[in-house]
C-alpha cells in the first residue's frame, strides 16, 4: 500500500495494522505513482484487499489517497479477491480481467525478436497489492 502503515508481526493469525501519519497518505501515494509513471508509463493500480476489518481500513485509505491523483495515465480498481473468489473460485478472476481488458489492449506488452531487437513496446504497467502474502497477487497476475 503506497502510504505509511505498519503491522507488528506476532503469533496471532491476523496481526493488527496501524496507519502511521495518515495526513501524509496523499503525498506518499502521489510520489509513489509519479515514480511508477516515470518508469513505466500508464499505471493500473489493482487493490486486492478485503473491504472489511483491518484490511478494509487500509483499502479505504488507499482509495482516498489515490482518488485526487487519478488521471488518464493512472487508474485504480478495487477487487475484493476473497469476497469474489474465495479460496477456490479463481475462474471468477474473469470479472476483473473484463474490467481491465481495455488497459491491457491499449498498453500492450514488450516483445523482442531472437536478435534482442524490440518489436513491440509496452506502454504501461499493472500494479497489484494484497496484504498478508503474495498469494492473491500471484494468482491474479
Amino acid at each position: 500500500m503506497p502510504f505509511l502503515w505498519e503491522q507488528i508481526v506476532d503469533l496471532t493469525y491476523k496481526p493488527k495494522f496501524e496507519i502511521v501519519k495518515p495526513e501524509e497518505a496523499p503525498r506518499v501515494a502521489e510520489r509513489h505513482f509519479l515514480d511508477l509513471r516515470k518508469k513505466y508509463g500508464s499505471v493500473l493500480a489493482i487493490d486486492l484487499v478485503n473491504t472489511t476489518g483491518g484490511e478494509g481500513r487500509l483499502s479505504e485509505k488507499f482509495a482516498s489517497a489515490v482518488q485526487p491523483i487519478l488521471s488518464d495515465d493512472l487508474r485504480y480498481i478495487h477487487f475484493d479477491f476473497h469476497k469474489i473468489c474465495g479460496h477456490v473460485h479463481f475462474e471468477r478472476l474473469s470479472i476483473l480481467y473484463d474490467q481491465i481488458a481495455d488497459f491491457l489492449d491499449k498498453n500492450g506488452y514488450l516483445l523482442l525478436n531472437d536478435k534482442g531487437e524490440k518489436m513491440k513496446e509496452q506502454l504501461g504497467v499493472v500494479r497489484t497489492n494484497c496484504i498478508d502474502c503474495l498469494d492473491r497477487t500471484n494468482v491474479t497476475q
